[in-house]
């Protein structure tokens, strides 16, 4: 076999991952709130561009100086700016942060106490006449506490640690468990149960028995079997069990939670004359512009060389981001249009009249890449006439029927590869007709879920048994046994 040497010369095609893609990438996956953080991180980073907030004249004035201004009054008007704060001596309103904004009802975070902060506080009213050692027993018990409340070490390392006994840690203890919230510094469930039920009064019979004898088979829902022990009827001990179930098995989880922050729409859909329009929702974006005076720099003679590469530099960056921003808002809009066209009944009715639909089928829709498709969806909002929900949930998987079933009223026929078919149905379909089956039940005779697949095959969703287990699990929805009434 000869060997050699020789030239060859290929043209092939490949895609370059630039600095100017990348950030094209990150701006199109970015919600409302953070392209408007990132829309002034690069208003602060690059000097050519400006920023409007929310329609308002920019603080320094427009771009464009006055005429008849030189650079020494230029000078002279910006020493004054800085020596005040360039708004008559009051704050821009877009530099004033929430806390100083926020009406006093809204502004609740900074008193959002922890579980711990708040019984430190209140271990000081309780134990006012107590000694400093059982002072100093009751905080390190409240600072033992897990974030539902419960006692996670023992009263002996209690009595040790801070130079009690072991009869004044118990009763240290039992103040701090009087204090609210009823059930805290319980050391199991069958405790932090019994001190709430005693704080409401309601600790005796039935109801006290179930707490110290019965709770493994109150969470198996073994209602006759418990009944039967008792020597009652299973109403009676459903009774109290509807009762202990009104009791708070995590009394510590409800403080120290973050506020959860508003969701802000990114598209708002409106129904006009019968249709759907969707735009943007772009009032709460500001609006960056290149200055003009950077680009008379570029053509004065006196511009040195460093100094024209430098503003050259920045204006292409400033240019490629306002690129970048309207690409993703032209994607965005027509991914949302798409869907509106798809999922109109989804709009108006809700999960039971969606469609079975794909990120795939949309971007094959729209000529463009799955992943493109996700990033446009990805911690969206939109904004429709029945509340604000996620653009993901315009999206379920289809659950194959039976060819010979007839095709549901209304339901469209898509016969694309790899697309719904016409006796197909959406799994977000399938399980809100279950939601909607079993709240219309019998609660003395629940269905099983045999019975469901049965009575969703009358509606034309073919599905299996097994199927209908797991959608009603994901729903949260307990078996027929455990729904049952007496």
């Amino acid at each position: 076999m000869e060997q050699g040497q020789s030239l060859r010369q290929q043209q092939t095609q490949k895609l370059a991952m630039t600095q100017e893609l990348r950030q094209a990438i990150s701006l199109l996956q970015l919600n409302t709130p953070e392209l408007a953080a990132e829309m002034q991180k690069a208003y602060l980073e690059n000097p050519v561009l400006e920023i409007n907030y929310n329609g308002a004249e920019p603080a320094l004035g427009t771009s464009e100086p006055a005429a008849g201004s030189s650079p020494a009054a230029d000078d002279i008007e910006l020493a004054r700016y800085l020596a005040s704060d360039g708004n008559g001596g009051r704050q821009p309103d877009y530099f004033l942060s929430n806390a100083d904004t926020a009406e006093p009802h809204e502004n609740v975070a900074a008193d959002n106490l922890t579980l711990e902060q708040m019984l430190q506080r209140e271990v000081g009213f309780a134990l006012h006449g107590a000694s400093r050692a059982e002072r100093l027993a009751a905080a390190y018990i409240v600072s033992s506490l897990d974030d539902c409340g419960y006692l996670q070490i023992d009263l002996s390392e209690v009595a040790r640690a801070t130079g009690v006994s072991a009869e004044q840690a118990e009763a240290v203890l039992r103040q701090v468990q009087h204090i609210v919230p009823a059930g805290i510094a319980a050391r199991d469930l069958r405790e932090s149960l019994q001190l709430q039920a005693q704080a409401r009064g309601i600790y005796s019979g039935l109801l006290a028995r179930l707490i110290e004898e019965y709770l493994p088979l109150v969470a198996e829902g073994r209602i006759k079997e418990i009944a039967a022990a008792e020597h009652t009827g299973p109403r009676e001990v459903q009774l109290a069990i509807d009762r202990l179930r009104s009791l708070d098995p995590k009394p510590g989880c409800h403080y120290g939670d973050a506020v959860a922050p508003a969701v802000v729409p990114d598209v708002i859909i409106e129904e006009q004359d019968g249709t759907y329009t969707v735009r943007m929702a772009d009032g709460r974006l500001p609006s960056l512009t290149i200055a003009s005076a950077y680009r008379q720099a570029l053509r004065a003679p006196d511009c040195d060389e460093a100094s024209t590469a430098y503003i050259r530099e920045r204006l292409n960056a400033a240019r490629w981001l306002l690129k970048s921003i309207d690409q993703r808002r032209t994607t965005i809009l027509r991914v949302a249009r798409e869907l509106v066209a798809r999922q109109s009944g989804f709009i108006r009715y809700g999960a039971s009249a969606l469609e079975p639909l794909t990120m795939q089928d949309i971007a094959t829709a729209l000529d463009l890449h799955e992943s493109t498709v996700s990033r446009a969806v990805a911690g969206k909002y939109a904004q429709l006439p029945r509340g604000i929900v996620a653009l993901k949930e315009f999206f379920t998987n289809a659950l194959r029927s039976s060819a010979s079933k007839k095709q549901l009223p209304g339901r469209k026929s898509r016969t694309d590869s790899g697309t719904a078919g016409p006796d197909d149905v959406s799994a977000a379909a399938a399980r809100a007709a279950i939601k909607e089956i079993i709240a219309a039940e019998d609660a003395r005779h629940p269905l099983s879920d045999a019975k469901l697949t049965s009575l969703l095959a009358e509606r034309h969703i073919v599905i299996s048994r097994r199927t209908v287990m797991k959608y009603r699990e994901q729903l949260g929805i307990p078996s027929s046994v455990r729904r049952k009434r007496y």
